[in-house]
């Protein structure tokens, strides 16, 4: 991909750079090609195609990571190589505060702390509508970086920011600790809890179902309505049994029109998530999908399995 000036396409003394997105998952590589229009891969892609000489820095391009705290420490080593040779720019983008990388890692947060100068912070919030939400939010981010002191203010940047968003002053002061925040996430229902799990599950699977319902009452697409997550697979389960239950119960799904897969059995109209990449079949992990039906299909070939050996023989594949 290439970025450049905003300029007439007709101009031949454009400038342009050379500028290629990576990102730890497929998926994720895919949504950044899609919003910041440059070429993207997953991580992994990425150096491989560079250590095949399939992919190829152009000299003085940029290299940009999107959520490069979940970078390993070897694949930035090999990566840097690369841009050293081609005397190329890296630009890091993300939270060295969030999800960390699975192998060994961190060199994200080392490079933030110890060099300070080559870091833009960007303090302001945007996802949440309601301004104190952000308020909260952004108090929490900053005490979970400063648990080491008894007092646990906002940053500077953050204060500053959230005032200019229009957040009173008045509330900001009263975030003095951990416990009003959770006590505000109480207060305006964003926080419920209950007694057992099961009471849990079935309250989640009916929140899920309320809000896909509003969506399609509103024309909107119903996949993209609302989200369950949870903290571990068995949850999962728990909570996808629950949602299926409440899906089956408000008509959306028939228990009847089932369909094998493999060891599971799936119901006809149920959404699943992929959790594999198939380039075959163009698949990324975190695809979702609607279940329509299996189709099974049987070939068998008649190979004949020829050489010096005497063993040759036709076998059924």
């Amino acid at each position: 991909g290439y970025l450049g000036p905003t300029i007439p396409s007709d101009n031949d003394n454009a400038v342009r750079h050379h500028v290629v997105g990576m990102a730890l998952a497929a998926a994720a590589a895919e949504n950044l090609e899609r919003s910041a229009g440059i070429s993207s891969y997953s991580l992994a892609m990425g150096l491989s195609r560079l250590e095949a000489g399939t992919l190829v820095i152009e000299p003085g391009g940029t290299v940009l990571i999107d959520e490069s705290s979940q970078a390993s420490t070897d694949q930035l080593f090999r990566l840097i190589h690369h841009l050293e040779r081609a005397n190329a720019r890296l630009v890091m983008l993300g939270d060295p505060r969030q999800k960390q990388s699975i192998e060994a890692g961190g060199m994200y947060a080392t490079i933030a702390a110890t060099l300070p100068e080559t870091v833009v912070r960007l303090y302001e919030t945007r996802r949440q509508e309601n301004l104190e939400e952000r308020a909260v939010l952004a108090y929490l981010h900053d005490a979970r970086a400063n648990m080491k002191d008894n007092y646990l203010p906002l940053s500077q940047g953050s204060r500053e920011a959230l005032l200019r968003q229009g957040v009173s002053a008045e509330f900001l002061d009263t975030l003095k600790s951990p416990k009003d925040a959770v006590d505000w996430y109480y207060r305006n229902n964003r926080v419920k809890s209950f007694e057992a799990a099961e009471e849990q599950n079935r309250a989640a699977a009916s929140r899920y179902w309320d809000e896909v319902e509003r969506a399609l009452r509103n024309g909107a697409d119903p996949t993209k309505a609302t989200l369950i997550m949870a903290i571990s697979n068995e949850r999962i389960r728990e909570l996808d049994t629950a949602a299926i239950d409440e899906a089956i119960k408000r008509g959306h799904l028939d228990p009847s029109q089932t369909v094998e897969f493999g060891k599971r059995t799936l119901l006809v109209g149920q959404r699943i998530l992929s959790r594999k990449v198939d380039r075959r079949l163009d698949v990324l992990n975190g695809y979702g999908a609607t279940v329509v039906g299996v189709e099974e299909v049987i070939s068998s070939y008649e190979v004949a399995l020829k050489g010096g050996s005497p063993y040759s023989t036709t076998r059924v594949m």
